[in-house]
């Protein structure tokens, strides 16, 4: 065997190897990307990104969830379709105050949903800078804000019978105080 020949034979076992573990990292980063993709379907917040012109480019289940329909067929509509009337304008300074700069944007807004209702959220709003379209994307997470309203209104009603509660009891003090006193006027003129 001759040196070339050697070198030749050391060359393919350095690029089997080689492949083989360019291979091992195509897997592992195949089941992190799969495992990154599952979160983000399946996160507990609805998750939207938007283009400069507030176009959904990608929405997760739950943020379509939210909205009452499947993700596809959010995608390639505006956002601003999915805000209520009354909130248009918010949703359009939420996007002005996110193209001006580089920190987190936060805004309330109601949400149509396909029942016809509207689904109090709070956006919070990131831009990134996305290399593989010489963009910038807008990364919105959605957080359904009708639970915290639910438990501020029972707050509100636990606190507003706890003041109840309090009146009524001083109430019933001073009435059994003068139900007392009355009691023991009372018995002393029959004392008399």
């Amino acid at each position: 065997m001759t040196a070339d020949d050697k070198l030749n034979t050391e060359l393919q076992a350095e690029n089997a190897e080689l492949r083989l573990e360019l291979q091992e990292m195509h897997n592992e980063l195949e089941i992190s990307r799969n495992r990154y993709a599952n979160l983000y379907d399946h996160a507990p917040l609805g998750y939207i990104t938007v283009d400069a012109k507030g176009v959904i480019r990608e929405i997760n289940r739950t943020g379509a969830g939210m909205l009452g329909t499947e993700p596809s067929l959010l995608v390639g509509t505006p956002l601003i379709s999915q805000i209520t009337k009354g909130d248009r304008k918010k949703i359009l300074k939420h996007l002005t105050i996110c193209k001006q700069g580089e920190t987190k944007v936060v805004s309330s807004v109601d949400l149509f949903t396909e029942r016809g209702k509207s689904l109090h959220v709070q956006l919070h709003t990131l831009p990134l800078h996305d290399p593989l379209r010489n963009q910038t994307l807008y990364l919105t997470s959605l957080i359904d804000m009708s639970e915290v309203a639910k438990t501020n209104s029972l707050l509100e009603q636990s606190a507003l019978a706890e003041k109840n509660k309090q009146r009524r009891k001083a109430f019933l003090q001073r009435t059994t105080l003068q139900i007392c006193e009355n009691i023991k006027s009372d018995s002393n003129e029959l004392s008399y």
